[in-house]
């Protein structure tokens, strides 16, 4: 066992790891269920701790999940082998040990919470692999970055969007099977798959539910702008839109990529009168970049602190918070 090899055998530093150790991995496909990988620390705290999960789907195709558990709040960018592909296999004792491809495919995560857990990578399996595989184990390249400093372009923007717009499938009728209900009574008629990609919290409720409808307690208007992003990833004129309703709409629906997306729209819509309803928001889901905008705007306009939302704000913590950036360097 090396010092990058992450497993329930080794204590594996974040920053040296670069392979996950998956034990018995033919029992473990064949037997579905969730199994814990190992985890990596700092020194002996742990930051990070990979797990999986299996499952048989029809074809004899063999599902493993790849997680991530965050042990505390912060964003790392993790690369995992890109191919399901077995390469080749390397023989260690009386080991065999079967090895996924070294080239990496890389995404962000980010955790506002410790104990959040975040999807990395799905790997598909056949039958012929299960009996290449059988009792041995499956080595998986990977790598990590701790707090990584992202800068994204718009043209990387631009392209990003363009490979995940399915605002075709917005208005093609014939391959919707789903629908979604107002309380004004409007049905619409959407995708069950891209409504369970998208929310956390409607992946949960489409789980439990028997029903090809849905009544949600939501505007007509909300909804028609949810759908939206959800099939394209932006929305159009959003600086015409309440940028409030639409960061509340975001913390209802666990959507993150929409708070990301909302960050520079808030930026633009601050007011006197809106700010302090957009500091509790930032504090309510830790929107620490959002957050720091704000406590800089309030900063700069001191008259927030006459407004009605001001006098009837209740929370210590962004009080106590608030008033340091607001005095910092002052006194």
């Amino acid at each position: 066992m090396e010092n990058g090899d992450v497993s329930p055998l080794n204590n594996c530093q974040t920053k040296e790891a670069r392979r996950l150790y998956i034990y018995d991995i033919g029992t473990k496909l064949n037997t579905p269920g969730q199994y814990d990988i190992g985890g990596t620390y700092t020194e002996d705290e742990s930051d990070l701790w990979f797990f999986c999960s299996t499952s048989l789907c029809p074809g004899y195709q063999y599902l493993l999940n790849v997680f991530v558990c965050h042990r505390k709040p912060g964003i790392i960018s993790v690369g995992i082998s890109t191919s399901d592909v077995l390469t080749y296999k390397v023989n260690i004792g009386t080991v065999t040990n079967n090895v996924l491809p070294d080239s990496l495919s890389w995404q962000t995560l980010r955790a506002v919470e410790a104990d959040e857990i975040n999807h990395i990578k799905t790997f598909c399996f056949t039958e012929m692999d299960m009996v290449r595989m059988k009792y041995e184990t499956l080595i998986v390249p990977l790598s990590i970055e701790w707090e990584p400093k992202c800068f994204v372009s718009d043209s990387v923007i631009k392209r990003v969007k363009l490979k995940h717009n399915f605002g075709e499938l917005l208005t093609n009728e014939s391959s919707k099977d789903f629908e979604l209900k107002t309380p004004s009574g409007k049905v619409y008629k959407i995708h069950k798959l891209i409504l369970a990609a998208q929310s956390p919290v409607l992946r949960k409720t489409l789980k439990n539910l028997n029903e090809k409808s849905l009544l949600l307690d939501i505007c007509d208007n909300d909804l028609e702008l949810l759908l939206q992003f959800f099939y394209t990833g932006t929305i159009n004129n959003v600086s015409e839109q309440n940028c409030i309703q639409l960061l509340e709409m975001a913390g209802r629906f666990e959507l993150r990529s929409l708070f990301l997306f909302m960050q520079d729209v808030v930026k633009k819509q601050i007011t006197v009168e809106n700010a302090m309803d957009i500091a509790i928001i930032s504090e309510k889901y830790k929107l620490e970049d959002m957050q720091k905008n704000i406590f800089q705007f309030i900063k700069e306009h001191p008259q927030v602190l006459n407004t009605e939302s001001w006098k009837k704000l209740n929370d210590i913590n962004l009080t106590k918070k608030l008033l340091e950036n607001i005095y910092k360097g002052s006194i």
